[in-house]
């Protein structure tokens, strides 16, 4: 009877542990559960005909979760969320950050079609990248490690597009092939 309570108070402890608050930004666009406080890049410019760069980063255990934002002005034509774009965006981004692009393919997030690369870095580490375009925003969530297990799912899975945001921003189309 002991060890059963016991084993029950550790399964509670062990369980409230392992779920991690969600994080939502001023913004309000977005939510996500990191494994840590994120540390907050704030808005590149606050001039909404520009367009902003958001950047939130948390880093744990020799692993680096990012989520970025790249909000464009409402006079801004996106691209349609196709394969194509998600592809270009992809390599965009190995260009960019001088990584090797290891594998690609379509992947949910939000409950959305969107894209996942997986990467190696010049360090040797493992990055996977979900990229996720929604009205005139592209959501990049990333997690960067030696091996990349469970917690990158997790965390993708965390990931929540806010009804305030869908609300007001078009819905994406289907991920055309």
């Amino acid at each position: 009877m002991k060890t059963a309570l016991l084993a029950t108070v550790a399964l509670i402890f062990c369980g409230a542990a392992a779920a991690e608050p969600l994080f939502s930004p001023v913004e309000n666009d977005f939510s996500v559960a990191f494994v840590a406080a994120p540390k907050v890049q704030p808005p590149s410019t606050n001039d909404k005909a520009v367009g902003a760069f958001r950047q939130y980063v948390a880093q744990q255990g020799g692993e680096t979760f990012a989520l970025t934002v790249d909000a464009y002005p409402a006079s801004f034509t996106a691209p349609a969320p196709t394969q194509a774009t998600y592809q270009r965006l992809s390599w965009a981004h190995a260009r960019e950050a001088n990584v090797a692009v290891v594998a690609e393919r379509p992947a949910m997030l939000s409950g959305r079609p969107g894209w996942e690369g997986t990467y190696r870095t010049s360090a040797g580490n493992i990055e996977v990248r979900r990229i996720l375009m929604v009205g005139n925003r592209i959501y990049q969530l990333s997690d960067t490690a030696s091996q990349v297990g469970a917690r990158a799912e997790d965390f993708f899975s965390s990931f929540r597009i806010s009804p305030w945001a869908l609300a007001h921003w078009q819905e994406p189309a289907k991920l055309a092939s």
